[in-house]
């Protein structure tokens, strides 16, 4: 037990020791620079404000209101002069803003775009980036590439990535759901098409290898369904009350009466059961009433049992932020004051006015005023 205990503690320490930015912004009454853990100045405070480094060694300093970069050799990588610098969410490219338009920044602070979207608004897996313009004072979406060319033009009232059965989005996503004038379609990223038109009410991807569309359209003055491949041939007629895929076939409901139509647009099971679903191998799960039975493609029965489905249990998206956030030190609060715990032990005094989560190792915090920086040990970077 006491070896165990030693052991929690060691890796305890270890893990702190190792959330521990090596270079940290230090304020010196109102000028900022940078400073090592011991806190021996690597750049004199000459800043208005200093940042901490993003995941691409790259760091935000500000001078007489305008915004620059840094990188860990605290060279300038962007002089002080824009508006704004911002980190895209879970990415590694960064925004700038010049004249209230802004431009899309590489990892590495390299400009990729010039200064024409009125937001970049997130990455998707780092390839591409939604970005919005103002055309007739409405915004109009668009995404483009990590290397900042136009990979869908600036025409859609929302853009969104196909997610597959409603699962997460994946970097593999080839298609995107657009939406113009109230209306739904697909645009297909490897052609740089809009395969499915701008024209029904619903769009949903259900394969990303077979490209099987279930669609919805206003017809005789009501909501019909039907279904398209990946070339908006329609496989299922608009006329049906609901289309729902199953394991690559499409479900129709009409009437309350289901049926099954196959992915090449035959209809294999009639429009007169309760409840179907495709199990594989050309086989059925049809049910009338209390009686659930099997049948063939070409709807003959089957004597054979159907195990039921597996359980589908969600796992947790974490991801490493998630997982560093766990073990740092959290926001405690008395009397009107703030400080920190790491479990159960004090790492800071109720001295604190205001502040910030731990993040990257460093606490932003709020002290007669002024603004500084603590790490996960309580150690202050700034003097007054």
């Amino acid at each position: 037990m006491h070896r165990l205990l030693i052991f929690l503690l060691i890796t305890t320490t270890s893990l702190v020791t190792i959330a521990q930015p090596p270079i940290i912004p230090y304020r010196k009454g109102n000028q900022w620079g940078y400073c090592n853990p011991q806190k021996k100045m690597l750049l004199a405070a000459q800043y208005d404000l200093t940042r901490p480094f993003n995941k691409k060694s790259l760091a935000v300093v500000v001078k007489n209101q305008q915004q620059g970069l840094v990188n860990k050799s605290l060279k300038v990588v962007l002089p002080p002069a824009y508006q704004a610098i911002a980190y895209l969410k879970n990415s590694n490219y960064l925004k700038v803003q010049k004249n209230n338009y802004w431009a899309l920044l590489s990892p590495e602070g390299k400009l990729l775009t010039d200064f024409r979207y009125r937001e970049i608004e997130r990455s998707y897996w780092d390839k591409y980036f939604l970005v919005v313009e103002v055309k007739k004072s409405e915004a109009n979406y668009g995404l483009i590439s990590s290397l900042g060319k136009i990979v869908i033009p600036t025409r859609y009232q929302r853009i969104t990535p196909c997610k597959i059965k409603n699962k997460y989005e994946m970097a593999i996503t080839r298609w995107f759901y657009v939406a113009r004038q109230g209306k739904m379609g697909a645009f297909y990223l490897p052609q740089r098409k809009e395969i499915i038109p701008t024209k029904y009410q619903s769009v949903l991807l259900y394969h990303q290898s077979d490209g099987i569309f279930t669609l919805s359209k206003y017809q005789d003055k009501a909501i019909l369904y039907g279904a398209c491949d990946s070339t908006h041939r329609i496989i299922v007629p608009f006329k049906y009350d609901k289309t729902e895929e199953s394991r690559g076939q499409i479900v129709v409901l009409k009437n309350g009466k289901m049926g099954c139509y196959n992915k090449y647009g035959k209809l294999v099971i009639p429009i007169t059961y309760d409840f179907v679903s495709y199990v594989g191998n050309d086989l059925y799960h049809v049910r009338n009433g209390d009686s659930t039975v099997v049948v063939d493609k070409n709807n003959q029965l089957v004597n054979m049992q159907i195990p039921p489905y597996p359980e589908v249990v969600e796992v947790p998206d974490y991801d490493d932020d998630d997982f560093e956030q766990m073990k740092m030190p959290q926001i405690s609060y008395k009397d009107g004051k703030v400080g920190f715990k790491l479990r159960k032990k004090m790492i800071t005094p109720y001295k604190y006015d205001r502040a910030d989560q731990f993040k990257k190792g460093l606490a932003k915090v709020w002290l007669n005023g002024k603004v500084g920086y603590i790490d996960v040990n309580g150690v202050e970077y700034f003097e007054d």
